[in-house]
């Protein structure tokens, strides 16, 4: 996958009230800033990605991004605990910090 560099949301009451599974807006910058990776969206729209990574309390999250018209804000489309498969990508690959 093309590196995909994420430093900011995109937020407003859609994606604000999608987001479920006991996952806030809060947690998803708290991901952005701490160890995460970028994989290809497995379902849905191609230019969709996933950012899997770590709250500051350790717990592993799946946010589903796409693009919006600057290159380096993401619109969360939606976020939930990372499943088994999800946390074995995320120990797997070389986590990057933030962005």
């Amino acid at each position: 996958m093309a590196r995909v560099d994420v430093l900011g949301f995109e937020w407003d009451e859609g994606n604000e009230g999608h987001i479920a599974h006991d996952v806030c807006p809060h947690d998803v910058q708290q991901v952005l800033a701490n160890l995460n990776v970028v994989t290809n969206n497995p379902r849905g729209a191609r230019e969709r990605v996933q950012h899997i990574g770590q709250t500051n309390g350790g717990r592993e999250l799946t946010i589903v991004l796409e693009p919006t018209r600057d290159c380096v804000i993401w619109r969360p489309v939606t976020a939930w605990p990372s499943t088994r498969a999800e946390r074995a990508i995320f120990r797997r690959q070389q986590p990057s910090g933030g962005g």
